[in-house]
């Protein structure tokens, strides 16, 4: 044992991936190459997920319940509980290759969802949908955060669920346009005038979320918890914001310029993801998630043809068809249900359930106020509650920092 290394530490060593004795013909066992254990894991997991998703269908559920359900029944909660599949199909020593995949593959996924946006239709939004959005934000911070704070003083409760729950409420007042986006085009009511007024409304309260979002990335990463400190890394944040606002979208405008009637060769696409992986990386450096750079040149890219029709065709099946999946099947690798505390879980319920129900009157407030059929804003109240891969990466991220535990 090395005395340097603590006690408690799980220590990964490197694998050589190149062996020549782990195949068949030399009788060694192929799943103990680094390559062939992550072919086998993906493959696994597409089959089975596609497979739950032809059962689910019929139900109307979407097929981000059968990805996350498929990892879950190769995790604890399902056949991972049999130390022998464990060992077998998904070891540890395969997870850091696995994981490091998908969440690569996620930065694609979330450039594509914001290159299909377009920024300026936040200008342009209808009254109705800011007003909406406004509604939406306002009411879901306030109720479940002040029921999170009665729930603290009432309610006996460990002290890791006690120093996480407000953040829970908090974080209900998110409503991510990705997700909704992606909601709204499996049930293809994307163009349907109620779609577009949820996609609007959704668009307008994320805004406030999103910069919520980066305040309480800046606040994580100042451990020191000085002002000054906070003030830098804000700073950091701003500068790179300017840097894909006013030097790679003018950059990329006027390359476009430049081959106008001629059709986007491939240089030009590889030169954007290399843009895509630059920003990704300037994202950790300044102490933000690496998603927030992406998300930013996605929404900075000029939407429909020929850049935004051409990045879709070539990068749309490869990042929603397969690396999506495979960061829900993650998530649902990750999940153990036989650890989860009952009386956490009531709990978290309550606010959860508030959330929802409080979100659904707000719209129906400013529905209300804008003279929209009732009905309709159930429908976008429901919509609007739908939670997706933003959210689970953002509790992925405060569980790994320990802010969110005891859940």
């Amino acid at each position: 044992m090395d005395p340097t290394i603590p006690n408690g530490t799980t220590l990964l060593v490197c694998q050589d991936p190149h062996s020549h004795e782990r195949d068949i013909w030399h009788l060694g066992n192929p799943l103990y190459s680094p390559t062939s254990l992550f072919l086998m894991q993906i493959s696994l997991i597409a089959i089975v997920s596609q497979c739950i998703d032809l059962c689910l269908k019929p139900l109307g559920q979407s097929s981000l319940v059968s990805q996350i359900l498929g990892g879950m029944l190769f995790g604890p909660s399902g056949l991972g509980r049999k130390q022998v599949v464990k060992e077998t199909l998904f070891p540890t020593r395969g997870a850091l290759v696995f994981e490091t995949t998908a969440s690569f593959g996620l930065m694609f996924v979330f450039f594509i969802m914001s290159v299909k946006m377009d920024p300026a239709t936040l200008v342009k939004t209808e009254k109705q949908a800011l007003t909406i959005g406004l509604s939406v934000f306002s009411l879901t911070i306030t109720v479940p955060t002040g029921l999170s704070i009665l729930l603290k003083k009432y309610v006996y409760m460990d002290k890791g669920l006690r120093d996480s729950i407000t953040l829970i409420a908090i974080s209900q007042a998110l409503t991510v346009f990705i997700c909704i986006q992606i909601l709204l085009n499996e049930l293809k009511i994307l163009n349907t005038d109620t779609g577009r007024l949820a996609l609007n409304s959704a668009l307008s309260a994320d805004v406030i979320g999103f910069c919520m979002t980066l305040v309480m990335f800046s606040i994580m990463q100042n451990e020191g918890g000085k002002f000054t400190s906070l003030l830098l890394i804000i700073l950091a944040v701003v500068a790179l914001f300017l840097l894909i606002v006013y030097v790679m979208r003018p950059l990329i405008l006027w390359l476009l310029k430049r081959s106008t009637g001629n059709p986007i060769d491939e240089f030009f696409i590889i030169y954007i993801l290399v843009f895509l992986l630059i920003v990704g990386f300037l994202s950790e450096i300044v102490g933000q998630h690496f998603l927030m750079g992406p998300i930013i040149l996605g929404l900075a890219i000029p939407e429909g043809p020929p850049l935004g029709t051409a990045l879709l065709t070539k990068l749309q099946t490869l990042c929603m068809g397969f690396l999506y999946p495979m960061y829900l099947a993650v998530c649902g690798l990750e999940t153990n249900v036989f650890q989860i505390n009952f009386r956490s879980l009531w709990i978290v319920s309550i606010i959860v359930i508030t959330s929802c129900v409080v979100k659904i009157v707000a719209v129906m407030l400013a529905g209300y106020y804008n003279n929209i059929p009732m009905k309709d804003c159930c429908v976008m109240g429901l919509i609007l509650n739908a939670r997706g891969v933003p959210e689970l990466c953002m509790f992925n991220v405060w569980k790994a920092s320990k802010v969110c535990i005891g859940t």
